[in-house]
């Protein structure tokens, strides 16, 4: 159930198509092959803020009887000066985070505000990252 709503949340909070998808749309800016070297670094720090939170949700499940964290008691985990939990900001420029924490687990999503194909990061309390966009 609780990975039934992260997923139907991602779908529903996804941004508008600009252009028609497809495998090598240039307007896609994390088409697999086809990064411009910003880009690629701009994922590169998405991943590493997706890496860091998982990382910080390990580390605080581990103190706290295997409770999850919410933002407020990840930041002090996180680098602040490369990962920002604060609400409504950019978790790493250019990308939001959603968040959300239940009894049994949490999940997120890192999603690129620049990208019209609506590239993203998923994971949860497995600890395994998924990259995402909507279906076209």
């Amino acid at each position: 159930m609780f990975l039934a709503v992260a997923f139907v949340t991602a779908v529903l909070t996804a941004p508008p198509a600009r252009a028609p998808f497809t495998q090598n749309n240039p307007q896609c800016l994390h088409a697999p092959g086809q990064e411009s070297q910003e880009q690629r670094q701009r994922s590169i720090a998405a991943l590493a803020a997706t890496r860091a939170i998982n990382s910080a949700q390990a580390a605080y499940s581990a103190k706290n009887n295997r409770s999850y964290g919410t933002r407020e008691q990840l930041a002090p985990m996180v680098d602040a000066n490369r990962v920002n939990l604060t609400e409504g900001a950019d978790v790493v420029p250019g990308f939001t985070l959603t968040f959300d924490t239940t009894p049994k687990g949490y999940w997120f999503m890192v999603a690129d505000t620049t990208d019209p194909c609506g590239f993203r990061f998923i994971s949860n309390q497995s600890g395994v990252i998924f990259t995402a966009q909507p279906i076209r």
